[in-house]
């Protein structure tokens, strides 16, 4: 009897492709930011001009939320 027939499960690495978990980037997504971004500016009021306030805003909030999820 050959090895493939004793042990018909697959073997540790088929298993853990399987289950492979992506990794959870420190880096927010495009969209992530753009939605916060358009959150933050309903919030102001929608002022005229200087979107890239609430833009830096949405990527700090998201970047520091990720770095303490990486740390936990």
């Amino acid at each position: 009897m050959s090895k493939h027939q004793k042990f018909p499960h697959k073997t540790f690495g088929e298993r853990r492709q399987d289950t492979e978990i992506e990794p959870v980037s420190a880096t927010p997504e495009y969209h992530e930011v753009a939605a916060l971004a358009y959150e933050l500016w309903q919030r102001r009021g929608c002022p005229i001009g200087s979107p890239d306030v609430d833009w830096t805003e949405a990527e700090a909030t998201l970047q520091n939320g990720r770095e303490l999820q990486l740390q936990a």
